[in-house]
């Protein structure tokens, strides 16, 4: 309940409003969902650095962080709304690595179009990542 009122309250909507909203379910029958769309706007929820293949975590911030991104793209593209992403947050474990963070993040978006963005040096991540991304994508 208590998440489904922070969806709420952050998309500004009344609580008969929020059964419109549509939810892909996170893997692993874990207790969030991968987005979460509502009027239009794509909520993410945070990409770790996990390879496809071996589902563990890259080797490396750099091996982390491209997946995290793919990752994130990938959940971006089902909602249909790949190319409008609006806002970005990178959660890293060191800021050490923003120079490295940046040469990696132009790879991603062509013609110096780049979404909003914020970079948050945080004490820890899940499964010990180095580096976590999450994003709002406007689907209209």
């Amino acid at each position: 309940m208590y998440a489904r009122l922070c969806v709420v309250i952050s998309l500004g909507i009344t609580f008969s409003q929020a059964n419109q909203l549509s939810y892909v379910p996170a893997a692993q029958n874990l207790p969030f969902s991968k987005s979460v769309e509502g009027h239009g706007i794509i909520y993410t929820s945070g990409q770790i650095g996990m390879d496809k293949k071996t589902k563990k975590l890259g080797n490396g911030f750099e091996n982390q962080f491209k997946n995290a991104m793919n990752s994130l793209l990938a959940v971006v593209e089902k909602s249909n709304a790949k190319g409008k992403i609006a806002k970005i947050t990178i959660f890293v474990t060191d800021l050490k690595n923003y120079e490295a963070l940046n040469k990696i993040y132009k790879g991603f978006f062509k013609g110096g179009n780049y979404p909003a963005r914020s970079v948050v040096q945080v004490a820890g991540l899940p499964l010990g990542a180095l580096v976590e991304v999450e994003a709002i994508a406007v689907k209209h």
